[in-house]
Parts: structure tokens; sequence; C-alpha cells
């Protein structure tokens, strides 16, 4: 990708001189009985009717498995009933995995717009036995919540892996219980690191609705034996900064060593000592080329967090194959405002010929006057560029403390993914 350094000082005298009814209810039809397959095991769960009073909806949450026997191919059938006790919804739904090990368990939830009130739910787990070697032995707890930077508030918990070889985590389900042990709510998230290794702890953030932190949180990871070698990638120059308003961030490089473009989600958990206090995530919007080095940042509000001791930093990294590497795309910064303790730069991007850009994106990075990099931001732009077209992004970039922007060295660069189709 093409890289445009400039000192800060020279950008700001160009920019200064160059840019001075209501919806109608519908009732829905009669349910049409299903056929539902025939499996060895039926066997009754937990769920509970939960109503969505706006849209007439319904939500069934649950928890499905605790059989003393592996279950292959499990489903949960659930039946909506009425006051007088007649059925008035029915529906099977799959379990996100082939194999329920023992003594495991998957909440679901799962939404009907029955054709009349429903007054009870009955569910069944439905599988067939299945033998099933030894799997990975994992622990998930949630050890407490904390505000976002918009305020959202987000659930912080742990997996660790107590068994002998290496683990896959492939997703995360948690169920929201409140003070009488009913079921309030089920969440799903995607786990923050893509193996865990014998004896690890990796953190896992879930955003939570409104009320959540009043709820018991319980974890159901579904999680396989590692059958290959993770995508390697290192985590380089970590450099640890507050901001004017006290707001701890983390700015670091990571580092593809593998021999294929890779897809990257970065975390960051603040720690003191050993105790995890908040995080936050980024999704890069470009794969990384094998090889490739990418700077990011990571910032969290300092409410809740020690006020005037160093923040130390875990960062974790999620890595998942790419189909193709990311192409240079011409870019050009057209504008720039400080706003508190963030730099917003917009950036044009030009889909490149002959074929376009998809995926267009901008990334930005900040050197201070030694040379080190101080920042990081990315900004994704629309789906695609056709030829010569433009588009512009904002990138956003935390700024440490009385930091000198004149002194500071710009490096801007665009990237995309490749497009075969002309005019894409």
């Amino acid at each position: 990708m093409r890289s445009s350094p400039q000192p800060f000082a020279a950008l700001f005298v160009f920019l200064a001189l160059s840019g001075c009814a209501s919806p109608i209810a519908e009732t829905a039809p009669p349910p049409v009985p299903s056929q539902t397959p025939a499996y060895q095991l039926s066997l009754p769960v937990a769920a509970e009717l939960a109503p969505q009073l706006e849209s007439g909806e319904w939500l069934v949450l649950g928890l499905a498995g605790a059989a003393s026997q592996a279950i292959a191919d499990p489903h949960v059938l659930i039946v909506l009933r009425d006051g007088s006790g007649a059925e008035i919804a029915r529906r099977t739904i799959e379990l996100p995995t082939d194999l329920l090990p023992p003594a495991s368990a998957w909440p679901f939830r799962e939404l009907f717009r029955p054709s009349s009130t429903p007054a009870s739910v009955e569910a069944r787990l439905l599988g067939n036995l299945a033998t099933l070697p030894p799997g990975p032995d994992l622990a998930a707890r949630v050890l407490r919540t904390f505000l976002d930077a918009q305020g959202r508030t987000i659930a912080l918990g742990f997996l660790a892996n107590s068994g002998p070889a290496e683990a896959i985590v492939e997703r995360l389900g948690l169920l929201g219980r409140d003070a009488t042990e009913g079921i309030r709510e089920v969440l799903y998230a995607e786990p923050v690191a893509d193996r865990i290794g014998s004896g690890d702890r990796v953190p896992f953030l879930v955003p939570l609705p409104l009320g959540g932190e009043d709820l018991e949180w319980e974890v159901f990871p579904i999680a396989r034996a590692s059958d290959g070698s993770r995508l390697p990638v290192t985590i380089q120059e970590v450099r640890s900064d507050r901001d004017d308003q006290d707001n701890p961030f983390v700015t670091a490089i990571v580092h593809n060593t593998s021999q294929e473009p890779v897809w990257l989600t970065l975390t960051g958990i603040a720690l003191e000592g050993e105790l995890w206090l908040a995080g936050d995530s980024l999704s890069l919007p470009l794969p990384l080329a094998p090889g490739g080095r990418a700077p990011f940042s990571l910032r969290l509000p300092g409410v809740g967090l020690p006020p005037e001791d160093p923040v130390e930093w875990l960062i974790v990294a999620h890595a998942s194959p790419a189909e193709a590497g990311p192409v240079a795309v011409r870019s050009e910064v057209i504008g720039y405002e400080a706003v508190g303790s963030t730099l917003f730069l917009r950036i044009v991007l030009t889909g490149g010929e002959p074929a376009g850009t998809l995926a267009p994106a901008a990334r930005a990075m900040i050197r201070g006057d030694e040379g080190l990099i101080v920042s990081a931001g990315w900004g994704a732009g629309p789906p695609s560029l056709a030829p010569g077209e433009t588009a512009v992004v904002t990138v956003a970039l935390p700024l440490p403390g009385g930091f000198d922007l004149t002194l500071g060295q710009l490096d801007v660069q665009g990237g995309g993914l490749p497009s075969t189709e002309p005019g894409s």
C-alpha cells in the first residue's frame, strides 16, 4: 500500500491555504405443522417466554444440554400453547454444533409471531447418541461489567483451558438470570482469540442490553481440540499513554508472520497487576498481507480505572485466513480537526484501475520526534469504488497528553481488496 509521510507543520499550511406513520399490524397465518425427523433422544429442557410487546413478537429463551452422553446433530423442538393448551406454534431449531459434549449445554433464543397470545412454552432437546473423544476442558466466567466510550455496558470475562491440549473456541453463548433464577436474556459472542493453549486464560468482551448489568451471567463455550497449526501473528512495540482527559490508550504494531493473508481482530485489556479492569476490540477493515505490519490504537474511558498509576495492557489477536491480500489505493488528506484529545483526518480514497476496488479503507499513524509510533487509526469506506470513483473516510487518532502536533510526522495509507469485475 502506498505511504505518504508528511510533517504536520507542512500539512497544516497546505490545508489552511486550500480549504479556506405508524406500522400496520399483520396477522400471522395459522401455524403449519412441520415434520420433525426421528431422533434417538428427546429430552425436556428449560425454556421461558419473554414478550416483545411493541411488535407483537414473543421471544423464547432456554438452555439445552447437560445430558450424560454426547449428542450428535443436536436440535431443539419448541412448542407454544395458548391458555387452553392448544398448540399455536411449533419450530425445530438447530444448535450451532455437530456434537454436544457430555454435561455441556448451549443457550438458545428464538423469535415467534404466533397467531394468538401464548400462555406457555415447551422445549425438548433432540439428537442421536454419539461417542465423543475427550474434548477441551474449559471454564468460563464473567468477571465484571464496565461502560465503554459509547456508554454501553460491557461484560468482561475469561476462558480458561485446563485440558492437556490447545483448544479452538468457535462460539460463546451467555445466559442471563434475574434474582428469581428466571432466564431473562441470551446473547452470543465471538471469542477474541483463535486458540487457547493448555493452561492459558484469554478474555472476552460482550455488549450487554439495557439492565444487563443486574443479571447473573452464565457462559457456555463451544470448543474443539486444535486440529492444525495456528496462524502466527505477534504484537510488537507496545506503548501505553493517557490523553489530556486522563483516558488510557495503547498503541502497538501487529505483525503477520505467516505465509498467507489474514483477517485480524485485536483486543486490549487494561490491567492493574493481575486484575482485568476493562477492554476494547478493533477489527482491521483490511486483511494483513504475509509478513505485513499494521499499527493500531485502542482507547478506554478513564472512569473506573486507576487515575494516575501506569496502565498495563494485555493484547490478544484473533486471526483467520483471508482469500486475498490488500492492494494499494490512492489516498489524500483533505482536512483535519483536533477535538479534545483526538485528531480527526478526512481522507479521500480513489478506486483503482482497471476494475475498481473492494472494501476501500484508510490507515493513518503519527510518529513522534524520535520516530516512534504514538497513535494510529483506521477508517472504512463504502463496499466498493469503481475505477476513478472517490469516497471520503474519517480516521480518528487518539493523542497523548501534551503532544505537540506540529512536531509529529503523519503517515497515511489507502488500501482495499482487488476486484476482478470491471466497474465494480
